[in-house]
């Protein structure tokens, strides 16, 4: 299974970065704090794409009845902190599935008139909350991932040093990887396809049910 998720992710990432195509799939990120969520897409994502066409949107801007001006020119939509709402209603959950899936979203400035823009980014949904999302029976837009241990865990336990060094390397290693990427050779079809994981199932029932059931 390691294998299969781990193949997914390098389809989806090479796909976005080689056809800057739309995936109307998204990748979920969830775990601790400190667990290199914000790592995964600033050493990779933004590097690849810079700063500049990478846009890290709050849920409190997505709550908002106004458009955040950062999806304008974006390439990435990193989604942060997101926690999942379940009422009936829930206007976040309504935007994210039209920013993941659709082509064009509306674009709402305060005091100007709305219009619609071309969706041309991709979307990364982090998240701390045991809930992030709500993901019903019928989903297939979200590939969830749960992060597992720290950073400070993975680089004492598996590289025997400390999380600067850990991360340092990384850097050094970073731009190969990119070449290397937009070199695989994978199957095209597979990151539009979601993968049913195991974290995926969890959520399917904690929207079921309305129960923080996520577990480790």
């Amino acid at each position: 299974e390691a294998d299969e998720r781990l193949l997914w992710v390098l389809a989806w990432m090479a796909k976005s970065f080689v056809n800057y195509d739309k995936r109307r799939t998204a990748i979920v990120i969830h775990g601790a704090e400190g667990t290199g969520k914000d790592t995964f897409v600033n050493l990779f994502f933004k590097r690849y794409f810079s700063e500049k066409f990478c846009s890290v949107v709050s849920n409190e801007e997505l709550k908002s009845n106004f458009t955040s001006q950062k999806l304008a020119s974006c390439l990435l939509c990193q989604m942060n902190e997101i926690k999942g709402d379940f009422r009936d209603g829930n206007t976040v959950f309504d935007k994210i599935k039209t920013l993941i899936t659709e082509r064009e979203f509306k674009y709402e400035l305060k005091g100007q008139n709305s219009l619609y823009l071309p969706c041309y980014f991709n979307v990364i949904i982090c998240s701390n909350d045991t809930k992030p999302i709500q993901v019903s029976d019928t989903a297939r837009r979200y590939s969830v991932f749960y992060s597992g241990k720290s950073l400070k865990a993975l680089a004492q336990e598996k590289f025997s040093c400390d999380t600067a060094q850990f991360l340092e390397n990384l850097e050094k290693e970073a731009d190969n990887f990119l070449v290397d990427l937009v070199c695989f050779n994978y199957d095209v079809a597979k990151p539009d396809i979601c993968l049913n994981t195991r974290e995926v199932g969890i959520l399917k029932e904690a929207t079921n049910t309305k129960m923080p059931i996520f577990a480790d």
